[in-house]
């Protein structure tokens, strides 16, 4: 397995530091690239290498599964949320530890800015810089013998918080590596209303897990988790389709306009307690009581509420605006 290249134009950062997810196998061979008009040596120190004794990517010959066997595979579903399941990725400390799910936002000024909402209490690190988003971890087929399976990852790296708000259970990164155009990422739209319309879907890594999905036909109803009796997360009384599992934290629930309105605190819901509920933490308090319209909205336009686009889309939008002002 190869990755790469990676460029001193996109991989140098601010903090001088650079990894990447894992690779398959025993040994590991890095290739330096130097064009021939550059005498200077390289300054590049490998500080860590961490070796994996458990299979970390879930290799297509190994049969099983982390999470639970209610799970719905995002392979196995209609292509409605293909759109958002683009946006949806799971959280990597720098010892390739997956931790939370979460999902990259578009903002109203749609400047293409790479910003990743997941939980609050998923931001407990005190150095993210190492960290990683990976992206399009999922299985690429469904309904084939599990030895021809396929699935694929893109990881980018270097995060630093932008907001949170405790309450609400969000916070909010900027994800530091410019992420390629062939990661085909989207940048999921958003809606601070309060009335959210069903069907509702989240999406989300369960257990560390290749993406799933899951269904839930009812209306949504405003409740609390620890800010009683205030009222600033969505219930979700009893999943129609799925559930969520330990590192579905973070991740998106979207309504029916295929925006987000919330992101996952936490709850009772599991393949073995199907009667359990969970709680998201709502957008729209994020916005009034939190400081997320400003970061979602930073010319105040006083929006509530933003369709999604994909992220190589935005960024082309956003140089031609830049080379008509310059103009």
């Amino acid at each position: 397995t190869t990755i790469g290249a990676f460029t001193s134009r996109i991989s140098n950062k601010r903090s001088r530091t650079f990894a990447t997810a894992p690779l398959l196998g025993d040994t590991l061979t890095i290739e330096y690239y130097s064009p021939s008009w550059v005498k200077a040596l390289p300054t590049l120190r490998i500080t860590r290498v961490v070796h994996g004794y458990k299979p970390f990517l879930m290799p297509p010959q190994l049969k099983g599964s982390p999470s639970g066997p209610c799970e719905i595979d995002v392979a196995c579903e209609p292509s409605e949320w293909q759109d958002q399941t683009r946006s949806v990725g799971v959280l990597l400390t720098q010892d390739n530890q997956k931790y939370c799910s979460g999902a990259l936002l578009n903002n109203v000024k749609g400047d293409g800015r790479q910003l990743f909402l997941t939980a609050n209490h998923c931001a407990g690190f005190s150095d993210v810089s190492n960290h990683l988003v990976m992206f399009n971890y999922q299985r690429m087929q469904c309904g084939i013998p599990e030895e021809e399976l396929t699935m694929k990852h893109n990881t980018a790296h270097g995060l630093v918080k932008i907001s949170s708000f405790r309450t609400s259970d969000y916070t909010v990164y900027e994800i530091l590596e410019p992420i390629p155009d062939d990661y085909h990422v989207y940048m999921a739209g958003w809606s601070a209303l309060t009335t959210p319309q069903a069907p509702i879907v989240g999406i989300h890594h369960p257990m560390g897990d290749v993406k799933k999905i899951s269904y839930y036909s009812g209306n949504l109803s405003q409740d609390c988790w620890s800010e009683c009796p205030d009222r600033m997360h969505w219930k979700i009384e009893k999943w129609s389709r799925g559930t969520t599992e330990p590192g579905s934290s973070g991740s998106p629930l979207f309504d029916s306009t295929h925006r987000i309105v919330g992101q996952l605190h936490g709850g009772s819901a599991s393949c073995y307690n199907e009667q359990g509920y969970d709680l998201y933490g709502a957008l729209w308090a994020s916005f009034e009581k939190g400081d997320l319209g400003k970061v979602l909205d930073p010319e105040g336009t006083g929006r509530r509420e933003c369709d999604g686009v994909d992220l190589s889309v935005a960024r082309r939008q956003n140089q031609r605006f830049r080379h008509q002002w310059h103009k």
